[in-house]
């Protein structure tokens, strides 16, 4: 079977690699975003995407936009079954939709239709959800409403990071892939229509959205804090100042010796020193701060950085609104 495969965030790697391993199927060509100039130089770099079809020896195409006439007619010429669309950002019209002889298959990392949009990893973990998967469906024009193929599911585990999860969830959509792909040539594979109303939103995630609400439990908190780890991470507000938390531990019970228990109020902080560390007073119990980078510092591990810090017993901890 013949592929044009089109991605350019990590989460596509395992997939097209699962699928240039596969002697039944040839990928024509890789379809991905222009490469971007970064830094003070502003120097072009490659995708670790892009990085990945290079070393796999597959054809690059990186068309400004791949609804443009010319990318059109570049992908039709190749006569392609499927176009394999994962983590590509760009919204597909109904020509490219139309260009395979088969079907247009994307690979999307939530138990669907929860979660579509540009982030379902994250969300799932910030809103606590006990279980995602990944689901493989073919594309329409709304946002990621195309009929369902096949879903795997998986458990979230209770301290389980963004990063942890996106690894997972990439192996396993990339083993489903290719049985899709399979079983869609053999005639065998499902179709189920999403149900609209069950439906919920996977935003991209801004900077607004990373500041903590010390007012919410201490289990949201700890989920968010996951949920945005390793990238974009967690914020709160000390002294007008932006601290990115990267791990925490929520604490039900009294950290004995660790805390102040005078300590009252929501993100006030309880307990700092270097030999025991950083604990927040929250609503329902008290937030160990594990790994913390402070401005114009490195992340590091909170007893490390309390040894000369400013952080206070008694220092406020708010969101970017001062709550």
């Amino acid at each position: 079977m013949k592929i044009v495969f089109m991605g350019t965030a990590p989460f596509a790697i395992p997939c097209l690699q699962a699928l240039a391993d596969a002697k039944d199927m040839d990928v024509s060509l890789v379809v991905t975003q222009p490469d971007k100039a970064v830094g003070r130089g502003h120097k072009l770099r490659y995708t670790a995407f892009k990085q990945s079809a290079m070393d796999l020896g597959l054809p690059l195409y990186q068309p400004d936009s791949v609804k443009d006439d010319e990318a059109i007619e570049h992908i039709k010429s190749l006569n392609p079954d499927f176009l394999v669309v994962v983590a590509y950002g760009q919204i597909l019209n109904q020509k490219v939709l139309d260009l395979p002889n088969i079907a247009c298959i994307n690979v999307h990392g939530s138990l669907l239709p929860k979660y579509r949009g540009a982030a379902p990893i994250h969300w799932a973990v910030i809103n606590g959800e006990p279980e995602t998967g990944v689901c493989t469906m073919h594309m329409a024009r709304q946002l990621d409403a195309g009929d369902v193929i096949y879903c795997d599911r998986t458990e979230i585990e209770q301290d389980e990071t963004t990063g942890a999860l996106y690894e997972r969830l990439q192996q396993m959509g990339a083993e489903l892939l290719v049985r899709t792909l399979r079983d869609l040539v053999a005639d065998i594979a499902p179709r189920t229509p999403q149900i609209e109303s069950e439906s919920t939103y996977a935003p991209m995630i801004f900077k607004p959205d990373r500041y903590l609400d010390w007012t919410q439990s201490g289990r949201s908190i700890a989920d968010k804090i996951r949920g945005l780890y390793p990238t974009p991470r967690a914020i709160t507000r000390y002294q007008d100042e932006d601290y990115i938390i990267c791990e925490a531990r929520l604490h039900a019970e009294e950290p004995v010796g660790k805390v102040d228990v005078s300590v009252q109020g929501n993100g006030i902080i309880a307990g700092v020193s270097p030999k025991h560390g950083l604990f927040v007073r929250c609503r329902d119990g008290w937030m160990e701060i594990l790994r913390i980078k402070a401005p114009g510092k490195k992340e590091m591990e909170a007893k490390a950085y309390l040894n000369g810090a400013k952080l206070e017993l008694n220092g406020r901890f708010e969101s970017e609104e001062k709550l």
